[in-house]
């Protein structure tokens, strides 16, 4: 695939998760006893606990370093100016409550690296422009890669993607019913895995070059 031809066809991801924020709906409703968010794409924003505080000026891949599982792990983070008006729908903002965000988790392919992906997806620019939240993962190994294994309990990349998760829904105001996945080849075989594993904090997701039908694949609702 040629540089021209991976562009559009990350072009098409963006315009997937375009009409992910204006028209992807879930089956059922989220319980209140349940502690984790649950992922629900349609309704009223769920502000995640970052929303509590000020939000913080806007960055452009910034690098987070996170421990997880005793391992050193990064994500770099991109987010819009507080003054940039949220792509979630209905939401009203004040002095005090910061109006929740959507976040996009957008995961590279086999031997690129978040540096590599940020800067040829450009999800970065388009959250920083539409007012959304971007983070890009950081696989591990040589060349860098992901664990697309379903099994949650021995994974430890999903361990990374929820304790990331964690991580930016207590900095940022994120709508937790709003959290979607990209991914470019290996990184869709890895949304693919997220799609499976992780539906109680996903809404959806978009495959690129790599959807995987994972077995097993015990999701709690569509995705």
């Amino acid at each position: 695939m040629t540089n021209a031809d991976r562009a559009r066809t990350l072009g098409v991801v963006a315009a997937v998760v375009a009409i992910m924020f204006s028209t992807a709906v879930w089956a059922g409703a989220a319980s209140a006893a349940v502690a984790i968010p649950t992922a629900v794409a349609a309704g009223a924003p769920v502000p995640s606990s970052g929303c509590t505080s000020p939000q913080p000026p806007s960055v452009t891949n910034q690098r987070q370093d996170i421990e997880v599982d005793g391992a050193p792990r990064w994500y770099l983070l991109t987010t819009p100016a507080p003054a940039t008006p949220s792509s979630t729908p209905a939401t009203t903002k004040t002095a005090k409550t910061p109006a929740p965000r959507p976040l996009v988790v957008d995961i590279h392919g086999l031997a690129e690296g978040a540096v590599i992906h940020a800067q040829t997806s450009q999800f970065g620019v388009l959250g920083q422009k539409d007012g959304f939240v971007v983070v890009f993962p950081n696989g591990t190994g040589s060349p860098v890669q992901w664990n697309t294994s379903t099994r949650a309990n021995s994974n430890p990349d999903l361990d990374f993607l929820t304790a990331m998760l964690n991580q930016v829904e207590a900095s940022q105001c994120i709508d937790t019913s709003r959290v979607y996945a990209s991914g470019f080849s290996d990184g869709a075989f890895m949304v693919s895995t997220v799609a499976c594993t992780m539906s109680g904090r996903f809404a959806a997701i978009a495959a690129v070059s790599g959807l995987q039908l994972q077995s097993p694949c015990h999701t709690t609702r569509p995705v």
